[in-house]
């Protein structure tokens, strides 16, 4: 799907073809339960081809999670309680996005940064040349100002700069086959004459990412975590990114209940750009072939043995 301007702000799996009554009824009907949904920013960019990354280049994840311990260090830190940035004082803390980071880290043999270890710098200096790039964050939606919507990272002290713009992520060059943003409303667009849609999520494609994981609107941590989870899962089977997308929130429906059926809290998160499978070497993978060799060497010797007694 490329929508056009305000069309932009609404995930379309969440239509029904139908008028539907109920939150069950509507994850049932829902185009999400029939079709694989992505989007895209031209006709230009869907037919672009995945670009190769190295395989020991598979996965780096960055989350703040911004702990009660973090911040009081901060505060302890800097010693000057006019200078205290209260806004991040008052950032809630995000535990599931550092369980995912963590996780899927290993399991992708990749590299994480977490907690006071994932500030900004630390970002510009590891994010480049991955498959996947991982952010479980804050964000910061400017609707007056796209340019100026921001991404949140660690600090440590007032002087420290810890807010990631859009306007430069637009210098950077990612190079990446994924990027996912688990901030609210990083794919959320302001719509500026001459130059289109601008958001974080855009700014990340035109950095280099060939996709982009975002979210339209405030999302739930914990149901995001979820649907990541068996994300990465399909994802790891080789499945597309759209399939994996869809089949992630499918099982997250499948096990919701009351509220967390509607789709503020599933709904919001859509994918951007190309859909390709990504080969990603996972850290099973070299178990898998020593078992091969295994059985292989076995079976090698049951010959060996039978023909020698056939003798």
């Amino acid at each position: 799907i490329i929508p056009d301007q305000v069309l932009f702000n609404l995930s379309f799996e969440m239509l029904t073809p139908q008028l539907v009554k109920s939150m069950p009824e509507l994850a049932a009907n829902s185009l999400l339960s029939k079709h694989c949904i992505s989007y895209n920013y031209s006709l230009f960019l869907i037919n672009q081809k995945s670009k190769p990354i190295g395989a020991d280049r598979n996965f780096v994840a960055f989350a703040p999670e911004f702990t009660k311990n973090m911040k009081d260090e901060y505060v302890i830190a800097l010693k000057d309680s006019i200078a205290l940035d209260k806004t991040y004082l008052n950032l809630l803390p995000q535990p599931f996005s550092v369980q995912v980071a963590k996780h899927y880290s290993r399991y992708f043999n990749g590299n994480f940064f977490v907690n006071e270890n994932a500030s900004k710098s630390v970002f510009l200096n590891n994010a480049n040349e991955h498959k996947i790039i991982h952010i479980g964050t804050h964000a910061e939606s400017n609707n007056l100002s796209p340019e100026l919507s921001r991404l949140i990272f660690a600090k440590s002290t007032n002087d420290e700069d810890n807010s990631l713009y859009t306007y430069e992520i637009y210098n950077q060059n990612l190079n990446a086959n994924l990027a996912i943003l688990t901030a609210c409303e990083t794919g959320k667009p302001t719509y500026q004459s001459g130059e289109g849609m601008i958001s974080l999520a855009h700014a990340f494609n035109y950095a280099g990412s060939e996709s982009i994981l975002t979210s339209l609107w405030k999302i739930d941590e914990q149901s995001s975590a979820t649907i990541l989870t068996s994300f990465y899962d399909y994802l790891a089977q080789g499945l597309s990114k759209d399939k994996a997308l869809q089949l992630a929130k499918l099982d997250y429906l499948s096990q919701a209940k009351g509220r967390t059926l509607e789709p503020q809290y599933w709904a919001g998160m859509i994918l951007m750009g190309n859909t390709a499978p990504i080969d990603m070497q996972t850290a099973q993978t070299p178990w898998l072939w020593i078992l091969g060799f295994l059985v292989f060497a076995v079976l090698v010797g049951y010959i060996v043995i039978k023909r020698k007694r056939a003798i």
